[in-house]
């Protein structure tokens, strides 16, 4: 008897979960007709180590105070990895936002509405705006308590150029190894003497561990940008997602990138006058690239700037690639 019942209380298991994705799918769709005016899905890609915490769960959170002055829309946020992301483009998927660094996403601005924000961050394809950054890091000459260094370690990520701002600061040293963040940043740690470029993350993992050293914001450089562009092709999601980009930009929460250990490409002074986050806010960066950069012309600067830095023989091969970008 008890043989029985349990079969008979397993197959009601199994036909309720056969039935779940169907009921919810009927609840998702009155919610939708009744109780939201639009839903909008932002996609959020990392092509760049941050500060601290998430980036994503920062536009959740933010998406979600968005909802909470403007009723009847909702936004979903979702992170994705580049490869999924360029997937579901090549596939005709997009959602209504995108947020993502450079060249993490190979496609033309065509997919992007034209936006009017100003700010000098290279987020505009063909003369036109099309993306604003809204949220920025940078590099940093990090050296243990102001030591001489026969070594440089450079940090450097898939889609980054860090080895643009070595070449560009002409940074040299006998040895120069350039490895993976987490790599780099470990090396730095076992190494008595010497120097990493590195980013605002390596500044956050130095000060938790309790590490004295001594760091300098460089100003030649900079492409560690987050964006974010409008694709729906909806009038009515249109505007509600230029409101969330405009209310992303606002004063007030920007002022909140301080908990993630980010830089406001827009304000100033969010830091304290005693943190290197603050003098890498007061640095203003010469060059950085579009963040339309195909894999291309990225495995091309990036092949240019290694080569300059293993041979400790700078010319400006480099500079004169980022002007043809």
């Amino acid at each position: 008897m008890k043989k029985t019942l349990s079969i008979f209380c397993l197959i009601a298991l199994l036909a309720s979960f056969i039935a779940l994705p169907f009921f919810t799918k009927e609840i998702t769709n009155n919610l939708t007709s009744k109780e939201y005016e639009a839903i909008l899905r932002i996609w959020h890609i990392d092509t760049f180590e941050g500060g601290t915490g998430s980036r994503a769960s920062f536009l959740k959170n933010v998406a979600s105070k968005f909802t909470k002055k403007n009723s009847g829309v909702l936004f979903l946020v979702s992170m994705l990895s580049e490869d999924l992301a360029r997937s579901k483009i090549e596939n005709g998927e997009l959602p209504d936002l995108i947020s993502f660094g450079t060249s993490s996403i190979d496609v033309l601005g065509n997919l992007f509405s034209q936006s009017s924000i100003s700010v000098k961050d290279g987020g505009e394809y063909c003369g036109k705006r099309y993306l604003t950054a809204w949220c920025k890091g940078g590099y940093f000459k990090i050296t243990k308590n102001d030591a001489s260094y026969s070594k440089l370690i450079i940090s450097q990520g898939a889609n980054n150029l860090s080895t643009v701002t070595a070449c560009l600061e002409n940074l040299t040293a006998k040895t120069v190894a350039i490895k993976e963040p987490l790599e780099a940043y470990s090396l730095f740690l076992s190494s008595n003497d010497a120097c990493l470029l590195g980013t605002q993350r390596d500044i956050v993992r130095l000060n938790s561990k309790g590490v004295s050293f001594t760091a300098t914001p460089l100003s030649t450089f900079n492409d560690l940008f987050q964006y974010i562009g409008v694709t729906s092709v909806s009038e009515n999601k249109r505007f509600y997602a230029f409101s969330f980009v405009d209310f992303l930009l606002s004063e007030s929460v920007q002022k909140t990138l301080v908990n993630i250990k980010m830089l406001s490409p827009t304000l100033k002074g969010l830091y304290n006058s005693n943190s290197y986050f603050t003098a890498l806010e007061n640095v203003s960066q010469t060059y950085t690239v579009s963040p339309f950069l195909s894999k291309n012309d990225l495995i091309a600067v990036k092949d240019e700037a290694k080569g300059q830095i293993l041979s400790q023989n700078y010319n400006d091969g480099v500079l004169k690639f980022l002007k043809q970008l």
